[in-house]
């Protein structure tokens, strides 16, 4: 193999390499993006969980009180 051919595979290997690298940089950029979109939806799902149970108990307290008041309990 000649000195330039080796240059030459080099200069290849060098802008594969900076090549790489953007890509790299560009994924990890899209990757904090969605770890961030679904650490929201997971807060959004625990509040509407908590909202839901919450009713869901005024519910069955309004029942029973409901069942208590008319002798059906």
């Amino acid at each position: 193999m000649s000195d330039t051919q080796l240059a030459v595979d080099v200069a290849v290997l060098k802008k594969e390499m900076e090549m790489l690298t953007r890509n790299l940089a560009e994924m990890n950029k899209t990757l904090e993006t969605i770890s961030g979109q679904l650490s929201e939806a997971k807060g959004g799902w625990r509040i509407m969980l908590l909202i839901g149970g919450s009713f869901a108990s005024v519910a069955a307290l309004i029942a029973a009180w409901a069942g208590f008041f008319t002798g059906k309990h």
